[in-house]
């Protein structure tokens, strides 16, 4: 409803751009705002205030990273532990020799336990693969001469991670005794689609979102955000239905624009649409429409001056901006005769 209201807004601009003496385009009074000419200092501010203003979301790199050289998987509730006691194959594998893995495995219990002969009840959750080990040579060491035990994951069950959006196969993946980074995630869940916007990518741990630009790591190679994930952890790759911009008005090829790296420049999205049409176009009268119907912001770039090239290369476009160029009052005036004086040929002369 907003964007019909916004489409609206922009008709009622252009009309009213065709009824005023000059170029210049007029503001219904219904609309508080003004319109603001593109210059040198108006980029300045802009940048300026972008520095000032903190990210949305902060960086998922602000997170503690558990490297490769200190993971260490931790046991969980709904694992299958194997557990062999060399020399002791009673207490190895009580389904007998043909029983698979996890069949003759321990299963984690809710409460994070296990039963062992001669250990009993055992509290296994949130321990690593060594320290269960340990917990159990000790405890066998009162009925077992030097007991040599190994304690394996015969199953993960406990933890997951989940990848989520534009991916191939979305789902959950276990947690494993080997760490899984974020680009280890995406090509477990296959590559990612064509509609993935790999710039404001997200992963939520403990309910907070962070920010993750995977751009950066594809083609910069930037592996600051490429973090070790937890269980819980979910990966979303959002598509690209809002980081459009729209290009309208006097140019050959008005078209929608992705903002496939996370910028664009209005040279750019003009360049995207073919430029200002010559013949029709007052490109003294490019404007960039923001925000909503209730509040938009209007600037103008006079595409005549010198400096335009430069202003316009350094204007960054935001996701859902309009580009709009104005046409000439001759083509405007033009257009309004044809409309009410249509040409009719009656009787046509013969030749």
């Amino acid at each position: 409803m907003k964007r019909e209201r916004f489409a609206s807004s922009l008709l009622a601009l252009s009309i009213v751009g065709c009824t005023a003496p000059g170029h210049l385009m007029s503001v219904p009074s219904y609309m508080d705002t003004q319109i603001m000419p593109i210059t040198g200092e108006l980029l300045g501010a802009q940048e300026a205030a972008r520095q000032r203003t903190p990210a949305k979301l902060p960086s998922v790199s602000s997170l503690q990273n558990k490297s490769y050289g200190n993971y260490a998987y931790r046991i969980g509730p709904n694992d299958i532990l194997s557990i062999i006691v060399w020399e002791h194959p009673e207490l190895t594998s009580p389904a007998g020799k043909f029983g698979t893995a996890e069949e003759g495995g321990r299963l984690v219990s809710p409460d994070g336990t296990i039963f062992f002969p001669y250990a009993g009840t055992v509290r296994v959750a949130g321990k690593t693969l060594e320290e269960v080990r340990a917990m159990l040579t000790n405890a066998l060491a009162r009925v077992i001469e030097n007991p040599q035990l190994d304690v394996r994951v015969a199953s993960y069950r406990s933890q997951r991670i989940y990848v989520v959006g534009e991916v191939e196969t979305p789902g959950p993946l276990p947690i494993t005794d080997v760490p899984t980074t974020v680009l280890d995630a995406i090509s477990k869940a296959g590559r990612v689609t064509e509609r993935a916007d790999l710039v404001h990518a997200t992963l939520t741990r403990d309910g907070k979102p962070y920010a993750i630009n995977l751009l950066a790591m594809y083609e910069n190679g930037d592996m600051t955000e490429n973090i070790v994930l937890e269980g819980g952890d979910a990966l979303h790759i959002p598509d690209r239905s809002r980081q459009r911009v729209y290009v309208l008005g006097e140019v050959p090829e008005p078209t929608t624009l992705v903002i496939d790296d996370g910028t664009m420049n209005l040279t750019e999205a003009l360049g995207g649409a073919g430029f200002a049409n010559p013949e029709t176009a007052a490109p003294a009268y490019t404007y960039v429409i923001r925000g909503t119907a209730e509040k938009p912001r209007i600037f103008r770039l006079f595409g005549k001056s010198p400096a335009a090239f430069v202003l316009a290369d350094q204007f960054q476009l935001k996701p859902q901006d309009v580009v709009y160029v104005e046409s000439k009052q001759l083509t405007r005036w033009s257009r309004v005769l044809n409309l009410l004086l249509p040409v009719r040929i009656v009787n046509p002369p013969q030749i």
